[in-house]
């Protein structure tokens, strides 16, 4: 039975990989990413299956009108994978203030919006 799933990151990594792989299971996704733009493969490849809509994670409202994008273009939302985020290689010394700080909501904060409460993804 197809499923409707939002995916956040899906421009490359796991996040392409979970959405390509759920898609050619006939499933429906919502895929979001920093730059839509780098979407674009995924409507001539998946057509009317996918949707796709910019997502800073980081960003509550964003956030939000993913997840409503997902119920209004689909019915519903079954499945979150919540693959966003990004890795900082440098040593600790030579992080700026900023960049870690960056990190951390980009890490943290995403997990506040989804996993805080169903109701926020199951209105």
């Amino acid at each position: 039975m197809s499923k409707v799933w939002l995916i956040t990151g899906a421009s490359r990594g796991l996040g392409r990989a979970f959405t390509e792989e759920a898609l050619k299971a006939g499933h429906r996704v919502l895929a979001t990413a920093r730059n839509s733009e780098d979407l674009v493969y995924l409507a001539g490849k998946f057509g009317e299956s996918v949707h796709t809509v910019p997502l800073d994670v980081t960003n509550e409202k964003q956030a939000r009108y993913a997840v409503e994008a997902a119920i209004q273009t689909f019915g519903g939302l079954v499945v979150l994978v919540n693959n966003a985020g990004y890795g900082n290689v440098s040593s600790v010394e030579d992080t700026s203030l900023a960049d870690f700080r960056a990190q951390i909501e980009t890490e943290s904060i995403r997990r506040h919006y989804y996993d805080e409460g169903s109701t926020f993804l199951l209105p």
